[in-house]
């Protein structure tokens, strides 16, 4: 299969979960914090009146999955879109300005770099009792631009003594002009590619840390914290972590193969 068809089918895929994330309200057959059987308290097997079952407090599991994919998926789009800012914007500063101020950047880079994100994320979440879907959002965004800013900063080297911009500089082509119209469109393929694959990242990041309890406060329907209930009923009622897991690997699946098809169809090096 040719990239172009890769990119084609990985994006309908993709495309499909999106559509699936924002139409949430309108698929979901219950609210997926509503106990329809309170009295009862038991998970039900999957059933004409609930596709996929109910979980352990008797919400409807394939609501809480559609509602789920929309937070994911949520969380993880605003948060790259801020990390891919930040480290788009600290990458062509160090990349275009040189001397010491790339070096100042990217020590400053290196350092966080030698910092684990999951420990930061939660030192974060252990000191603000009160953080929410908001804090996740900035908290994940904010420790996630070091690796765009190295990789645009590399680009943008790589560019900077080529002969179009040596060219278009002899022409007196203003340096923010040169840079913005002619430099940065050369540095978006790339950085295209580490979106799509930093959002499949962030979704598998976010279930790990609602697994742990940290981030989406319940009774919010996270595929981590489903997961994590029906770990402790997986004899009794494994169709509670198992829908949640099908629809994780699937969400990062389509995603990581879509960044691999972009990455074969933009970047001239793997061609």
């Amino acid at each position: 299969m040719t990239a172009g068809r890769r990119v084609q089918v990985a994006g309908i895929a993709v495309g499909i979960i999106g559509l699936i994330a924002i139409c949430a309200p309108l698929l979901a057959p219950y609210d997926p914090v509503r106990q329809l059987d309170l009295a009862a308290g038991r998970a039900l097997p999957p059933s004409w009146d609930h596709p996929l079952g109910t979980d352990l407090f008797s919400r409807d599991l394939l609501s809480r999955l559609l509602y789920g994919a929309r937070l994911s998926l949520g969380i993880a789009g605003l948060a790259v879109g801020l990390a891919v800012l930040l480290g788009t914007l600290v990458g062509l500063v160090a990349g275009w300005a040189g001397g010491w101020t790339d070096a100042v950047l990217m020590r400053a880079v290196d350092g966080f770099l030698a910092i684990p994100r999951v420990f930061v994320v939660l030192l974060v979440f252990a000191l603000w009792d009160a953080a929410g879907t908001t804090a996740m959002v900035l908290v994940l965004g904010l420790t996630g631009w070091f690796a765009t800013a190295r990789l645009v900063r590399a680009e943008v080297l790589s560019l900077r003594h080529r002969d179009f911009v040596t060219a278009l500089e002899a022409l007196g082509v203003p340096p923010t002009r040169l840079l913005f119209r002619h430099v940065v469109p050369n540095v978006l393929a790339p950085v295209v590619i580490t979106t799509t694959l930093g959002v499949g990242q962030v979704v598998l990041l976010e279930a790990g840390l609602a697994y742990l309890g940290v981030g989406v406060r319940p009774p919010a329907p996270s595929w981590g914290a489903i997961i994590r209930e029906g770990s402790a009923a997986l004899a009794t009622a494994p169709w509670i972590a198992a829908s949640a897991g099908v629809a994780l690997v699937l969400t990062v699946t389509a995603l990581s193969l879509l960044g691999d098809a972009l990455r074969d169809r933009l970047d001239p090096r793997t061609r």
